[in-house]
């Protein structure tokens, strides 16, 4: 799973989506996982628009974006169909760690402004750090 770099131009959104999501989003428990929160804003799709829209995903119909926190040992199934991609948006504890910090993950460093497709499921330890990702779904 080969990491890929942002556009330049959209790292603005990715570090206003990562201040929302880090400062003001509502997140609940994930069902599945308890080490997982995720977000349940009613707004959370039109906070992620402008950063889809900069990448091109915007406009995919079907698409679709969750916004979630993850801590300690999680894990991330690769879809049975389409095509899942993985973007970290803050990795740390507290504002300070909006838009910063960086997780190996499937062989690869990767840091706000990166990110992978998954081609494999995804195992995933953030140890004590919290974990603030977008995760966005092709059909």
């Amino acid at each position: 799973m080969p990491k890929t770099k942002i556009k330049e131009d959209a790292l603005p959104d990715l570090t206003s989506l990562a201040s929302w999501v880090r400062l003001n989003a509502k997140m609940e428990v994930d069902k599945e996982q308890e080490n997982v929160l995720v977000c349940v804003e009613g707004t959370r799709e039109a906070k992620a628009r402008p950063l889809m829209k900069k990448l091109g995903y915007a406009d995919i119909p079907r698409h679709l974006v969750s916004l979630q926190r993850r801590c300690g040992k999680t894990s991330l199934g690769k879809p049975n169909k389409g095509m899942m991609l993985f973007f970290p948006l803050s990795i740390g504890s507290g504002p300070e760690s909006i838009g910063s910090g960086n997780i190996h993950v499937a062989g690869e460093d990767l840091q706000p402004g990166s990110y992978i497709q998954l081609t494999e499921d995804l195992e995933l330890d953030t140890q004590d750090a919290q974990l603030d990702c977008l995760i966005v779904l092709l059909p």
